[in-house]
């Protein structure tokens, strides 16, 4: 998966949409889940994925921002799932939530 040629699209699950996002108009592709440890990335409603290479390692990570879902008591942090694959063919198998100081970094809404 090129992730500078995705589209993240603001859903839960997390998914991506293959195309050439930059022409105009924008064409894409089918939708793609993207997967961590073989299973969907779900993180409830409204999620707000971004990619950026967020430990200096030459790799594009997942970040993924949490609003409320019933059944999550988790919400408002900012996962962030490292690439273990390559920037063409990302491969994400855990998670670690950002932190400020040792804390987890939570955004309220509303």
């Amino acid at each position: 998966m090129d992730a500078i040629r995705k589209a993240l699209v603001a859903l839960a699950p997390v998914c991506v949409c293959t195309g050439a996002a930059m022409a105009w108009p924008p064409v894409y592709g089918a939708m793609e889940y993207i997967e961590c440890s073989g299973a969907d990335i779900d993180i409830g409603g409204y999620s707000d994925p971004f990619v950026a290479d967020w430990d200096g390692d030459g790799l594009r990570d997942l970040i993924v921002g949490q609003y409320y879902s019933p059944g999550y008591t988790d919400y408002g942090k900012i996962r962030w799932y490292p690439n273990e694959g390559t920037n063409p063919s990302p491969v994400f198998s855990t998670y670690d939530y950002i932190q400020a100081d040792g804390t987890d970094i939570v955004c309220n809404y509303g």
